[in-house]
Formats: structure tokens, sequence, C-alpha cells
């Protein structure tokens, strides 16, 4: 800082040196002036010219623009030192001209002195106020340098617009801080501080208390000698840029615009950041009315302003190849065109609605432009959304918790009961599960408008159950007790003749008695070949219809599906299926 300091001093040094000189010849050619007048003329002359320094002192006291505008550059001018020990004495030098001349080159000056000597906050109340001047022209050489120190982080800090009938010089702390009207509110520390304000003839002073990122008004009233400090109600000034960003000369000069305007409407300003910091989750959605709303109502402010500037540059048109320079180095790009669009919007933290909007056209306007409109806009925008009437509506739903919402703006849950401007809105109740109601409502001025409704559940029909193609189903084998009875005593019999048939069949041709020395020859044989093949032959047909009556069912009358008395006749058998008797016996059988 001390380097930069230095460097400073040099580039100022030659316009140091002329000043003293002036000074110092001027003070001699004016002593010497005095001494040698002693004619009546001579006295009448010096009468007039004290008569006109003072009514030059007069208006430097009250702030008037021809005490400025006669200030030569030399009387304006203070070169920063080169140790920091100097430093005070530089800012008391600056103090003393700029209480016989105010100027906004003298602001600058006073902000860059403070900065040397690390006073950060100081400095951006300063520097602030110097490019909010209007006499500030747009390329002044100070600028660079107030931008740089405003870009660093300010301290906590609340704000303080001072206002009087009558304008003079404004003293805080024992610091000399501008004079009215001051170009933008005074930046100053939380806590008690003391302020004065100078006039033509007398001296007011007054305390005041200041709350970090709050605005306050203190007002010197000289007529009664009152002096009134008040907290205005407070707006939060929240910028957007969308598109392609401006830089951040740019975008301070929206937001300084914007502030400008709410000071103007006799508005305060609270400080964004300090509001983001207590209701974080509201910073969250800054982009819909619900959130900023919430916000505001969370700092205890009343309004959000919304600037929301969009800015659009279009690539520039490439030129035809035979218009394309045959040298390798390539042209400098060009810059491609600008389209800014500004939007404003008032948000009422009670309401929960846009007071005023505002959406200037001006498409073929510049940034510089838009930011020319914007504290106007902002000015009317207060006047029309304090003029407008208001009521109240209390909203409540069976079941409660119902969203409400007028259009695509969502308003709450009910139960709600809170303010609302005056006129016929369509509220849109919705709940999950429930079917959706719409009533009609008109909010007069100062009357409370009641709604109820109650939500009917959905009624959910169970999907349609899937179309199944059935598939035929066989008849049941139907098997009466008395076939199965048959059946197995005809496979047993005819196993046992099947054994006996083998038995004869196995012994046919065999001596019936062993022959009796001295015989040799056996004269009784067996002979069962024949009774031994029929028995086989019987037993084997038994075994084949035993097991066909017990195997094939009774098709013939065998339903889809037997009654009871049905299976209980079967099961008893006193009236089997296939018929009664033997007569249907071989018909069940199938012979």
């Amino acid at each position: 800082m001390i380097r930069w300091a230095i460097g400073y001093s040099a580039r100022l040094k030659w316009i140091a040196l002329f000043a003293v000189a002036v000074l110092s010849l001027t003070s001699t050619a004016e002593a010497r002036r005095q001494r040698g007048k002693k004619d009546k003329e001579a006295e009448s002359e010096k009468a007039t010219d004290s008569s006109k320094s003072s009514g030059a002192a007069s208006e430097a006291g009250s702030g008037g623009k021809d005490a400025k505008d006669s200030a030569t550059p030399a009387a304006q001018t203070v070169s920063l030192p080169a140790q920091v020990s100097e430093y005070p004495a530089a800012i008391k030098r600056a103090e003393d001209l700029y209480r016989q001349a105010p100027s906004p080159e003298l602001l600058l000056q006073m902000g860059l002195l403070s900065d040397g000597l690390g006073k950060v906050l100081e400095a951006h109340d300063f520097l602030r106020r110097y490019l909010a001047d209007p006499l500030v022209d747009a390329n002044a050489p100070g600028r660079a340098d107030a931008e740089r120190i405003l870009a660093k982080p300010r301290p906590a800090s609340g704000e303080v617009q001072i206002i009087a009938d009558q304008n003079g010089i404004v003293i805080m702390d024992g610091r000399l801080v501008g004079s009215l009207p001051l170009s933008a509110p005074l930046l100053v520390s939380p806590g008690k501080h003391s302020v004065a304000l100078e006039m033509r003839d007398r001296t007011m002073k007054g305390q005041l208390k200041a709350v970090e990122g709050r605005g306050m008004e203190m007002n010197f009233s000289r007529a009664n000698g009152a002096v009134v400090v008040t907290l205005p109600t407070a707006v939060i000034v929240v910028p957007r840029f969308t598109g392609a960003a401006p830089g951040q000369e740019m975008q301070r000069k929206f937001v300084q615009a914007a502030e400008l305007g709410v000071t103007q409407g006799r508005l305060a300003v609270f400080n964004k950041d300090v509001a983001v910091k207590k209701a974080e989750k509201a910073a969250e959605c800054l982009d819909t009315v619900e959130c900023q709303a919430r916000l505001a109502a969370e700092n205890d402010v009343d309004y959000v302003l919304v600037v929301h500037v969009d800015r659009t540059v279009s690539a520039p048109p490439s030129p035809p190849a035979s218009a394309r320079p045959a040298s390798p180095t390539p042209p400098a790009p060009s810059a491609g065109k600008e389209a800014w669009t500004l939007r404003l919007s008032l948000v009422d933290a009670d309401t929960v609605d846009i007071a005023a909007s505002s959406d200037p056209a001006c498409p073929d306007c510049g940034g510089d432009q838009l930011v020319a409109q914007v504290t106007e806009q902002v000015r009317n925008m207060i006047k029309e959304a304090q003029a407008k009437p208001r009521g109240s509506w209390e909203l409540t739903s069976d079941p409660p918790g119902a969203e409400v919402r007028v259009g695509n703006r969502v308003i709450g849950k009910t139960p709600i009961s809170r303010a609302a401007f005056a006129g016929s809105f369509e509220l849109i109740f919705e709940k999950p599960q429930h079917q959706s109601e719409r009533k009609q409502v008109e909010v007069q001025a100062g009357q409370k408008a009641t709604v109820a409704v109650t939500l009917n559940p959905v009624v959910v029909e169970p999907p349609p159950k899937p179309v199944v193609e059935e598939k035929p189903v066989k008849p049941a084998a139907v098997r009466p007790l008395w076939r199965i009875i048959t059946g197995s005593v005809l496979t047993v019999a005819g196993v046992g003749l099947v054994g006996f048939g083998i038995s004869a069949l196995s012994v046919n041709g065999q001596c019936l008695m062993e022959p009796t020395p001295p015989a040799v020859k056996c004269f009784d044989r067996y002979t069962t070949n024949t009774v031994g093949g029929a028995l086989t032959g019987v037993g084997a047909a038994a075994i084949v219809g035993g097991v066909l009556m017990i195997a094939i069912p009774n098709l013939s009358k065998a339903p889809s599906a037997p009654s009871k008395s049905t299976s209980k006749q079967a099961t008893l058998g006193t009236k089997p299926l296939g018929g009664s008797g033997p007569a249907s016996w071989g018909l069940s059988f199938g012979l």
C-alpha cells in the first residue's frame, strides 16, 4: 500500500507543487495589496471582496453548485503522502478544502486517503458517494481507483440517510463525511454514533444507533431544533444477471441505481448479504415470489426489489471468403451486438404478491441507458405499491394442508390468514389424493374475505383383471365301486388260474410214480397239457378283464362336475353310474 501511495504521489507531484506555488503567490500579493490600500476607495473595495468571500463560504456550507464550479483544480487536489504518518494531515487538508468548496473530487481524495490508512468502510463510504454523484463524468480518471477499492470485501455496516430543511456540512464522530444533499446514504459501522450538521448560523447534533444491514433516516429540523431518527420501510435489493453477465462495474451501477430509487422513495435499503445469512433456506430459491417474500418476512422487511437484467451478445457475422485478407495475420475479432432487457418487480412480504412491476421497453438501449432508467422506475414502483388498496383473506379447507394457487403463483397451504391486495382472484385448492377445487373470491379494501372448501377424496378404481382364455376341461373319469371290486376279484382269480395252469403244464409227461426195480419203464404219466393250457388261458383272460374293468372309466355318462347326490349314490353303491343291474355291467364295461 505504501509503494502504491508513493507511485500515486509521484503522479500528482507536479499538481501539488503547482498548488503550493499558486497559493503562496496569491497570499503574498494579497498581503501587499491590503497594506498598500489606505484610501477610502481601497477600503470600499476591500469590503466588497469580504462580502463576496462570505457569500462563497455560505454557499460552500450549504452545498451549492456555484461554490463547486468556482473552485480551481489546484484547490481541489490533495496529493497522497509518502508515509503513513502523514495521512492524518492530508485528510485534515482535504476536509478544510471540502468546507470551502464541496466537490466529488475531494470525496475521491478522502476515500483514497482512508484506504491508505486501512479504513475500508470509510473508504467505501466516500468512494460510493463519489461514483453516485451526477457531476462525476463517466470517463473520470478516478473511477478505476474507486472501483478497485469498492471491490474489496466490505465490513459489517448499516446505512444512514441525512435529511434536513437546510443544507450544511455533515460531521460524524468528529470527522467530516460530506455535505447535504448526500448523493447516497452514509455507510456506518454498527453501534452508536454522534452526528452533527453545520448549517449557516448554527450546528445541530444528534445520536443514532446503526444496525447491521439496516437503513435508517436521521432528520434535522432547523425550524424546531428537533433531531429524529426513524427506521423507515426497508427494501432488500436482489440483483439477478442472466445471459452474458456484465462486468462488476456495470452490475454495481444497476444495484446502486436501484438503491438510489429506494432512498428517493423515502424507504431504506436492507443489505442483501445480511438478509441471506439470516434466511439461508429462502436464499436457495430466490427466483420465486414465495421465497422472495419469505426472505423479507424472516428479516422483518416489507419489500424485496428484484432487478433482473438479461444481456445477450450475438456472434458477429463471418466475412465472405472473397473479403478475407490474404495476410497470414488474422484480423482482430469484432464484438457481437448486445441486447439488454430489464425487468423490475417489487414483492410485498405481507401479501406474498408482486406489488408493482416495470418492464421498460428499450430494444436498442445499452447498459448505461438502462441504468439511467432504473432510479425513476423504482421510485414510481414504490409510489404505486404504497397506494395499492389492501384487504385480507382467510382460506381454510377440509382436510387442511391444501396448496392454494392463484394462476401459477403459490400463496401457501391452508389454513391461510393474511393480507391481500384488493381485487378479484380465482383460487385453486389442491391436495394429493383429493379432487381440486376452484373458488372465486373478491377482496375489498379494508375487509376480510373468507373462503372454506371441502376436498373430496379421489376414488381409485382397481385396474381390470386380465382376461384369461379358459381351456376346455376334460370330464373327470368316473369308476363305480362295483367295477373296482369286480375287476379286483377277476384279477386275483386270473392270477390264481394262471399259476395253476403253469403248474399243470410243468408236470405234463412226467411219471405219475417212479418205476420199482426190476422194472425200468414208466407206464403211467401225467397228461395235463390240455388242462394247464386251458387254466393259463382263462387266468390270463381274467387278469386282462379285471385290469380293464378297473382302468377304463365309464365315459358314456361321465358329467363335467358330479353332483353331491350322484357322488353319494356312487359311494353307497345304491345307484351306480352307468346304469343299474347286471344288464348295465356289460354296457359300462364296454363289452
